[in-house]
């Protein structure tokens, strides 16, 4: 359960012990903050699409000498959904090898909340 164990450290001045000597730390376990998974499958699908559309741009001007236009619209479009797909999905990952629970949090306020 979530369960606090006191962990006690004295600091001696002088060979006295007094009361303000005692520092107490709670040391439990802390519940990690949940990553919202419905915002990083988002972010991964913008990323995997934009990913996509670069891939189809370069085909596009590859194979299509006639319209070199149709090429650029992709790459366009495709950078227009990896940018944001990419740097949310770092954050999210940065979120997920968090290694406190403060740490996490202060990542995760980072992003823009959807409703």
């Amino acid at each position: 359960m979530n369960e606090f164990r006191p962990r006690q450290s004295f600091e001696v001045h002088d060979g006295e012990i007094g009361e303000d000597d005692v520092k107490i730390e709670y040391v439990g376990s802390q519940a990690f903050p949940k990553i919202p998974i419905k915002l990083a499958l988002y972010s991964l699908g913008l990323f995997f699409t934009g990913i996509i559309l670069f891939i189809v741009g370069i085909v596009e001007e590859v194979t299509n000498f006639e319209e070199p236009s149709r090429g650029i619209a992709f790459w366009v479009l495709g950078s227009l959904t990896f940018i944001p797909g990419c740097y949310f999905s770092y954050i999210f990952y940065r979120a997920y090898r968090a290694k406190t629970p403060n740490e996490r949090l202060t990542v995760l306020r980072s992003i823009p909340e959807s409703n």
